[in-house]
């Protein structure tokens, strides 16, 4: 007898240990759907849920949803809940709307008699709205123990909005010489640091090279991502790359020949620029794009290429192609002389609770590079969908053979492309996953996206704090193994395979 209740006992065990926080909870799941369907009004009653779990759930789905309707509801719990849980919520959720109408009243309630941990997020969250007139607020504040981050996270927020002091910065210089946390220095850093001049790139004492020779000496390197490298060293003729941009190699080679070709062209032809558009390629299309955009002869928006443009957008395929179509709105707006604004994608991919259900709380996936073997640990709890459509694409051995196509040192390695060149995705989109209290730091995994709710296949793995990804980007895993070898990952390195652990 007493071995059959350890039996059940231990069943009882592991099965709990397997549950993620929706397996039990139907309504909670209801809550996650109205938000990951973006659903307003339905998700406005669960705002005052007599249960403080959904209640809060409620709350948080509006760090994603972002819809500024509801910031007065969210001020009104911010002043009135009877749950801290919840006030921190709102606030944080505040924060996520941007607004600088929000500032003023975040202050106010900032200077309300709050928990300490309150407080910290109201202010973070005043940094996100902030105009010039929180100057003084920032300038005045007594940063006392237990409060230096949430201060730095708001002077850091503050500051990408243009909104900055002498006098803030020299608070600033007296924490980061007195702190030793890693992610405050580097913040520090951030804020105090000086931008560089944008100069135009210089070749140095490159070589040139006949581009037989560069066809011949491609020929002999197989990485598509080596065969860059030996481009760069070497200086082409314009029309020598234009040329390599329509051959037979790998696409990253054609996009960076195209991109290269594009960038270093004193003049590039209406014809041609119209071939480029034309050519069905998404990352070509993009890049002719930005060269209207940004190259001084078509200053004067000539108006020549809008009807290609008209065309072009309404060819594309989408989902998938929207960082392209993203591309030709911004340039039609720009020939017009009208303001660009971003538009969501439209709700077509939605979660496989069924899927959901099944995925451990521990949940580890292992990662065999060409440097080494990474482990991370899925977030189902904070990002369900984002976590179920990574697992299925890695039990599909989607990412089997991809490479590791961008790497920003002391910022992220990105890889996951089907393309290889950073513009490839599948026929969908998933929504933003933002409601949760994940920050980037060292490790975290996260989803490349064009835009809000545009996330699809890419990943990347932060090397440090990346403040600026937070609530921006979701973080859907963190390496609990492998630091290191995500520390030496380099353009070219090649995921072997992956594969989802047993728990």
């Amino acid at each position: 007898m007493k071995r059959c209740v350890l039996i059940l006992l231990l069943l009882v065990a592991i099965s709990s240990h397997s549950q993620n926080r929706f397996s039990k909870k139907p309504v909670l799941r209801a809550i996650y759907e109205m938000q990951d369907r973006r659903q307003t009004a339905s998700l406005i009653p669960y705002l005052k849920h007599k249960k403080t779990p959904y209640r809060l759930a409620a709350v948080m789905a509006f760090a994603s949803v972002q819809d500024t309707l509801v910031a007065g509801r969210l001020l009104e719990l911010l002043g009135n809940d009877k749950k801290t849980e919840v006030r921190n919520a709102a606030a944080y959720s505040l924060g996520q709307l941007y607004l600088t109408s929000l500032q003023a009243p975040l202050m106010a309630e900032y200077d309300k008699p709050q928990k300490a941990e309150t407080k910290n997020i109201i202010l973070e969250a005043i940094g996100k709205c902030a105009s010039k007139d929180v100057i003084p607020f920032l300038e005045k504040m007594d940063v006392k123990p237990g409060m230096t981050e949430a201060y730095v996270k708001a002077v850091y927020f503050a500051t990408r909005r243009r909104v900055k002091s002498d006098l803030i910065n020299e608070k600033i210089k007296t924490i980061s010489a007195t702190v030793t946390e890693p992610g405050i220095l580097h913040l520090c850093s951030k804020i105090l640091s000086v931008p560089k001049p944008e100069t135009p790139a210089v070749s140095g004492n490159r070589l040139s090279i006949p581009i037989e020779a560069a066809r011949d000496t491609l020929k002999t390197i197989a990485n598509p991502y080596h065969q860059i490298d030996f481009l760069k060293k070497y200086s082409l003729f314009d029309e020598d790359l234009y040329m390599l941009s329509l051959e037979d190699y790998a696409t990253p080679v054609r996009t960076y020949c195209m991109e290269t070709y594009l960038n270093t062209s004193k003049t590039v032809s209406k014809p041609r620029l119209i071939h480029i558009l034309n050519s069905r390629d998404v990352a070509y299309i993009s890049l002719a794009c930005e060269k209207i955009r940004k190259d001084t002869l078509w200053s004067a928006s000539d108006s020549f290429p809008l009807p290609v443009l008209r065309y072009i957008a309404e060819h594309l395929q989408l989902p998938r192609d929207l960082e392209a179509w993203i591309d030709v709105q911004k340039t039609i707006a720009f020939i017009k002389k009208t303001d660009y604004s971003y538009k969501v994608p439209e709700f077509q991919h939605p979660i496989d609770w069924k899927h959901v259900i099944s995925i451990p709380e521990t949940q580890k996936v292992k990662l065999y590079t060409s440097k080494g073997d990474i482990i991370m640990q899925c977030k189902v709890n904070d990002a369900p969908a984002s976590v179920s459509n990574f697992l299925k694409l890695v039990e599909s051995g989607f990412y089997n053979g991809k490479y590791f196509h961008r790497m920003v040192p002391d910022f992220v390695v990105q890889g996951g492309c089907p393309r290889g060149d950073g513009w490839g995705t599948l026929d969908w989109t998933q929504r933003s996953e933002f409601s949760n209290w994940l920050r980037y730091k060292p490790g975290s995994v996260g989803l490349a996206s064009a835009g809000k709710d545009s996330e699809g296949v890419q990943f990347f793995i932060t090397h440090t704090y990346t403040t600026n990804l937070d609530g921006r980007y979701t973080i859907f895993a963190e390496v609990v193994e492998g630091m290191d070898i995500v520390n030496t990952l380099e353009v070219g390195d090649r995921i072997l395979k992956m594969e989802r652990l047993n728990n």
